[in-house]
This record gives C-alpha cells, structure tokens and sequence, in this order.
C-alpha cells in the first residue's frame, strides 16, 4: 500500500471542492479494496509467556482450534522471557 497522496490543483488556502473530494473518497475505496481482497484468509497470533509445560498447552489448543477454522496461526513461545 503506497503512502503516495494525490495533490489537488488549489491555490492558496482554498478547499477543495465537493467533486474533488468525492473523486478521492472513490480512489481511497478502490484501494483499500484491492488491499483486503489480496488477502482474505484471517489470521491470528499467539503469544506463550509462561515458562511451564502445563502453561504452553492452552495457547497449543487455542491454535489448533484456529487452524481446524481455516485461520493462519502464528504462536510464538517466549518461555522466562
């Protein structure tokens, strides 16, 4: 997604009009669109902090669960970190 924005032809401290506005709300759409139809699988994260065993299964279950309702699953252990 580009950071780019497009410069209206205004001079001054003039605003811009209704039409101008409107045609960049419509650009704005178009490309948030394009972004969220790229990628339509829904993720998740997982952060384990506890450094036991007994306290590593949850996030395990919890990622599981996710992954068999078709999500990206991602779990990061920090264990005493």
């Amino acid at each position: 997604m580009s950071t780019d924005t497009t410069q209206t032809a205004t001079s001054g401290d003039e605003e811009p009009s209704r039409a101008e506005l409107a045609a960049r709300v419509t650009e704005l759409e178009e490309q948030i669109a394009e972004t969220t139809s790229e990628d339509s699988q829904p993720k998740m994260s997982i952060i384990a902090t506890k450094g036991t065993l007994d306290m590593a299964y949850p996030p395990l279950i919890l990622a599981s669960t996710a992954a068999a309702f078709d999500y990206e699953v991602t779990v990061f252990h920090t264990f005493w970190g």
